[in-house]
C-alpha cells in the first residue's frame, strides 16, 4: 500500500504532466494564429518597434526572468514561513509515559 507521501508525489507528477500538455497545446495554437496573422500584423509591429516608446521597453525575456526570480524568492520565503509554523506546533520532545506505580507505592485499600 503506497504511503501518503508516495500518493501525493504521484498526484503532483500527474498535475505537472497535465500542465505541460496544456502548455504545449496553447503554444501550438498561438503559433498557428501568429503564423496566420503575420502578413497583416507585420507592418504594424515594424512601426511600433521603430517608435521611441518601444526603445524604452526592456526585452521580454528579461521581464520574464525578473518576475520568475521574484516568484522563486517569494516561494522560498513562504516555505521558510511554513516550516517555522510546523516547528511551532511540533512537540519539543517525545512525551515519556508516566512511570507505572509499584506495589509498594500503591495506596492500600482497607
Amino acid at each position: 500500500m503506497p504511503t501518503i507521501l508516495e500518493t501525493t508525489s504521484s498526484v503532483q507528477s500527474q498535475v505537472l504532466d497535465a500542465l505541460k500538455s496544456g502548455e504545449e497545446a496553447v503554444l501550438s495554437a498561438v503559433k498557428q494564429v501568429a503564423d496566420a496573422v503575420e502578413p497583416v500584423i507585420e507592418p504594424v509591429t515594424t512601426r511600433v518597434s521603430q517608435s521611441q516608446f518601444a526603445e524604452q521597453l526592456p526585452p521580454a525575456k528579461e521581464v520574464v526572468d525578473q518576475w520568475f526570480t521574484f516568484a522563486e524568492k517569494v516561494l522560498a520565503n513562504q516555505k521558510q514561513f511554513a516550516l517555522k509554523l510546523v516547528d511551532l506546533f511540533a512537540p519539543a520532545a517525545p512525551a515519556k509515559p508516566a512511570p507505572k506505580p509499584t506495589k509498594s507505592s500503591e495506596p492500600k485499600v482497607a
